[in-house]
């Protein structure tokens, strides 16, 4: 699944989600910006290309 994929069908705002996402990464120190990053953005684009 990517970031994104189940949309519509999730109960929660894409800004909450990605509120979320930014306090995991603060809250585990093996996670950074560049994980979030690749979470929002890049692991999609490394699998499905720049569009």
């Amino acid at each position: 699944m990517l970031f994104g994929s189940d949309f519509p069908n999730i109960p929660y705002a894409y800004a909450h989600q990605v509120e979320v996402l930014e306090a995991l990464r603060d809250r585990h120190p093996g996670l950074d910006d560049a994980w979030l990053a690749g979470v929002l953005w890049h692991n999609a684009t490394r699998l499905l290309g720049p569009g």
